[in-house]
This record gives C-alpha cells, sequence and structure tokens, in this order.
C-alpha cells in the first residue's frame, strides 16, 4: 500500500521532493489505462457553459472504489504565493515521467465568465455575495473539466490550481474526491517579503486581471485582494489530510 504523505519542505529541490511525494501518494507502476473512446478535454481550458453541478454535485456520482492510478493535487495558498508556478512545473514533470497530467486553474474559468463586471480587490471582499457567487461558479466549472478528464480513459493527474484557502473549501473538495480517487493537497505559504514583492512584480506584469493597468497600481490593488483573503485564511492542520507545506519558496 502506498504511502501518502504529510510534512514540510524547506530544501532547494522542490522539483525532486514533490515527484517523491506524488509517487508515494499514488503508484504508477505498470499503469494501464482503460482503451475506451474518451471524450478529450482542451488542455484544462475553461468552457463556456455554466456548471452541471447546479443541481448536483460531483459527489454524488456513483462511486466504484478508489482508483489507485489517478491523483488529484490541490493548491492551497494565498495569491501571490506561487501556485500556478508550481503547478506548471508539475505539469511538465510529471507528464516528462509519462503521467498524463492536467492543470485546471480556477481564476482562467473566473476570467472566462465574468461578463462585464469589475474584478478589482473588492470583487474579493468575503461580504462580496455577487463575487462569492462568481469564485464558487468558476470552482464548479474547473471541477466538471477535472472529473471530466479524469474520467476520460487518458487523465491520470489532475492539478487543481486556486486558494483553496478555508477548512470549509478544502472539506468540500475532499468530499468530491474522497473513495474515488487518491488526492494531495499541497500548501504554499510565504512570507519573505523579497519574495513576495518579486512575486507580486512578476504577476502584475502577466496576470490578464492586471493588464494594461499602471504596475504601481496594480500592486496596491493586489495587496488589497490579499488582505481580503487573510481575513478568512486558514492553513492547513488537519493531520487527517494527505499534504505537503512549501514554505518561503
Amino acid at each position: 500500500m502506498p504511502v501518502r504523505p504529510a510534512g514540510l519542505c524547506r530544501c532547494n529541490y522542490h522539483d525532486k521532493c514533490l515527484h517523491a511525494a506524488c509517487l508515494s501518494a499514488v503508484n504508477f507502476k505498470d499503469v494501464t489505462l482503460t482503451p475506451t473512446e474518451p471524450q478529450q478535454v482542451k488542455d484544462g481550458k475553461p468552457s463556456e457553459r455554466k456548471s452541471s453541478h447546479q443541481d448536483q454535485f460531483p459527489g454524488s456520482l456513483p462511486r466504484l472504489g478508489v482508483q489507485k492510478n489517478k491523483l488529484v493535487i490541490i493548491m492551497v495558498g494565498l495569491p501571490g504565493r506561487g501556485k500556478t508556478f508550481l503547478c506548471n512545473k508539475l505539469k511538465r514533470y510529471l507528464n516528462w515521467l509519462g503521467h498524463n497530467t492536467q492543470h485546471f486553474n480556477v481564476g482562467n474559468y473566473r476570467r472566462k465568465n465574468k461578463g462585464s463586471e469589475e474584478q478589482d480587490a473588492s470583487f474579493f471582499d468575503q461580504k462580496n455575495e455577487a463575487g462569492a457567487r462568481a469564485r464558487q461558479e468558476a470552482l464548479l466549472l474547473a471541477l466538471d473539466d477535472l472529473l471530466e478528464w479524469l474520467n476520460s480513459g487518458v487523465g491520470q493527474v489532475a492539478i487543481l490550481d486556486g486558494t483553496n484557502s478555508t477548512n470549509e473549501r478544502r472539506n468540500f473538495l475532499r468530499s468530491q474526491f474522497h473513495g474515488r480517487w487518491q488526492y494531495l493537497y499541497i500548501e504554499s505559504i510565504c512570507s519573505d517579503e523579497e519574495v513576495l514583492n518579486s512575486n507580486y512584480r512578476a504577476k502584475m506584469r502577466y496576470s490578464p486581471d492586471y493588464k494594461g493597468m499602471d504596475e504601481d497600481k496594480a500592486v496596491m490593488d493586489f495587496r488589497k485582494r490579499i488582505s481580503n483573503y487573510e481575513e478568512v485564511y486558514e492553513p492547513i492542520t488537519d493531520r487527517n489530510l494527505h499534504y505537503i507545506k512549501l514554505i518561503d519558496m
């Protein structure tokens, strides 16, 4: 029975640590995927639609036992902590190793379905009910595609990229995967101001949320967004979860 990890990583060899952790969480040896005619999911890209979870959650689907050859990696952390960077590195590395991996970025679904509303820092205020509904809808759309990917016959590893910053959200996600696939949380924690400032500036240059905005104004808005998340953020402390903490990367 493979051992599922829970621990901390402070070393300079994060690719190797993450790879070792993933392999200890799921045994990929001699994997045989079912030769069906799968529905293809386009590289984790959000589709233009409403979530099918308005009437039922994915957790209500029939479960035939844990599939040991499939793994869901769930990112956790405040904005600007390098989660998407880690996701992209993990995806490339695991695909290179031959494990068919897809990256589902909840922020991309949010942007795809935002319509005409502004998504500045106030959109992420926990008191903003419309913003909360839009963020929940984005999560459910990402889950739709993630489920389709893992059920397609070709998907082996799915990476869910989002803040997932509360125990309530993480328990909800756990309920979707528990008893069906193996799953692992990776929490990225950073309090190093030099690293954070570098992350923020890089994000301002490449994030679609701040395209065309003055960099200093964008950083100011982004810091306000982070403050909104900090009001409700709960680090992982549940020892019953399978998780890794990455600190000050």
